[in-house]
């Protein structure tokens, strides 16, 4: 059985419909009117161009250098095994007064453990603990002159801004604090004192050599 309209009516139908298709077209192509558009946009836009790539990372060696730049440049971490013992008299004294922070900062105070031992195998666990470990190892000399820089660059590296801290906030606000007093009105003017002082030993021994050398030659 059959159902719908007769074949005359079925034809007139299909005609329709194919006339609606055919005339019903899209006024314009939607890919070359996005492209013009955003053509047009570009013009009149600013002439900042933007990246084609992502920036790339920095290389080891810019890294090292503004890592230099910041203070203290922090190298891969390796142990290390101090060769004098820690300092003591007045100084081993005076810095009992001193709190401790992380594992290098306080006295005899190294790899978070107390005594100072001479094996430094703990990782410092933020800027001002490196700055702690950096600092003990400048002073791993009894030369004054060395002395006086560690005590220096120590000073540069509690003053230059850095990340936030990972211990208590407290401690090391205060750490720090009395640490760069100390360097600056105390400990670097007494390097300095003693570094002169040796400079002009050193001067006078050169005089007295010369000295005893002229008085040997002319007694020959």
């Amino acid at each position: 059985m059959k159902l719908g309209f007769p074949n005359n009516q079925t034809q007139t139908t299909a005609t329709a419909t194919a006339t609606i298709d055919s005339s019903f077209k899209p006024l314009f192509n939607l890919s070359i009117a996005s492209h013009s558009l955003l053509s047009i946009i570009s013009r009149f836009s600013p002439s900042k161009s933007l990246p084609s790539d992502p920036p790339k990372p920095p290389t080891t060696t810019a890294a090292a250098s503004s890592a230099t730049l910041s203070g203290c440049a922090v190298p891969l971490f390796r142990p290390y095994v101090a060769k004098i013992p820690w300092h003591g008299g007045v100084r081993a004294f005076l810095s009992q007064m001193f709190p401790r922070y992380g594992h290098y900062c306080g006295p005899n105070w190294s790899s978070g453990r107390d005594g100072g031992l001479m094996l430094w195998d703990y990782r410092p666990i933020d800027w001002l603990d490196f700055c702690c470990y950096c600092h003990d190892i400048g002073y791993d000399t009894h030369d004054q002159a060395k002395l006086l820089r560690a005590d220096l660059a120590f000073l540069e590296c509690l003053e230059r801004p850095r990340m936030a801290t990972k211990g208590d906030a407290k401690v090391a606000q205060l750490y720090k604090s009395m640490c760069i007093t100390g360097l600056r009105f105390i400990l670097i003017p007494y390097r300095m004192h003693l570094v002169k002082l040796q400079s002009k030993r050193s001067f006078l021994d050169q005089l007295a050599n010369i000295w005893w050398k002229n008085n040997a030659y002319r007694q020959d």
